[in-house]
């Protein structure tokens, strides 16, 4: 009888802890997707960021916003633009008999379009940094270098997906 009472209670305990664990996930995977902190969107959080350098006049707040809203439209035609050459790049790599003279070409023209991405974003910061005196450039760099977009990015892409990436954090 005592053994019978002592498996029914490990029985019950293993259950709590597994019903616990697979809530937790569940919980873990209903988070803030395509977002960062809390529930703003990125594009939000990046505002609020703009707007935390310290005595921003109302001129340098237009001007910025200006800067980031003309970076984004261009910016917004090469990233369609390096979709199209990554899902190009998928198709020839999935081909019957990919012919690896292609697949390079592919690869560098990629390569090109993630350039200029780059280039025309460290035109926007520059030009964000022109409108600064020395103490809000100060804030502008360390946050600039901590919060960059290009590094989670990525951390992002380092990282494996699914069960791979569970284990990973163990």
């Amino acid at each position: 009888m005592k053994k019978v009472k002592f498996l029914n209670t490990v029985m019950l305990a293993s259950l709590l802890i597994v019903f616990s664990a697979l809530n937790l996930t569940a919980q873990n995977k209903r988070g803030n997707k395509g977002h960062m902190k809390g529930d703003k969107p990125r594009m939000e959080q990046q505002d609020s960021k703009r707007q935390g350098i310290p005595n921003l006049t109302e001129e340098q707040r237009d001007k910025i916003k200006e800067i980031r809203i003309s970076f984004k439209q261009t910016s917004q035609e090469l990233t369609n633009k390096l979709k199209e050459l990554e899902a190009k790049l998928h198709s020839l790599k999935t081909t019957e008999k990919p012919d690896m003279k292609a697949i390079y070409a592919q690869i560098d023209k990629i390569s090109g379009v993630k350039v200029k991405i780059e280039k025309k974003r460290a035109d926007m910061e520059q030009d964000i940094r022109k409108l600064l005196n020395k103490e809000q450039k100060l804030f502008f760099d360390n946050h600039l270098n901590k919060d960059g977009r290009k590094d989670k990015i990525r951390d992002r892409k380092e990282k494996p997906k699914g069960p791979q990436r569970r284990m990973e954090g163990k």
